[in-house]
Order: structure tokens, then sequence, then C-alpha cells
């Protein structure tokens, strides 16, 4: 991931167990690759950024039908 200059926000999210702990895993597989330390907001930043076409698709449908 590149390191930006945005503004963060810290939030909080609400998953089950089961995908907090695969976050978890892949956060620290993502963190033996690539080094640096294991970051799962990281790894939640990259995995969004990758899906923001389809993010955005969304909101543009919802915006539709209001």
């Amino acid at each position: 991931m590149t390191e930006t200059k945005e503004p963060m926000q810290i939030t909080s999210i609400n998953l089950p167990k089961r995908l907090q702990k695969l976050l978890t895993r892949a956060a620290r597989a993502r963190q033996i690759k690539q080094g640096g330390r294991s970051s799962v907001s990281a790894l939640v930043v990259e995995i969004i950024e990758r899906s923001s076409d389809q993010l955005e698709a969304l909101e543009a449908l919802a915006a539709n039908h209001r």
C-alpha cells in the first residue's frame, strides 16, 4: 500500500469473529511478504481501494433509486 497524506478517520465496525481472525491472519501474511508491521487497517484500506469501482457503482445505483 502506498502511504498517503490523506486525513484519517478512526472507525469501529462490528465483524463476526471468524472474519476478524481472517483479516488478522491476512495482515500478518501481508507483513511477512511486504515487510513492515502487521496492520488490519492497512489491509482493509487496500481491499476497499481495489473495490472502489464496484463501491462507486453501488453508490450511483442507490442514488438513481431515490
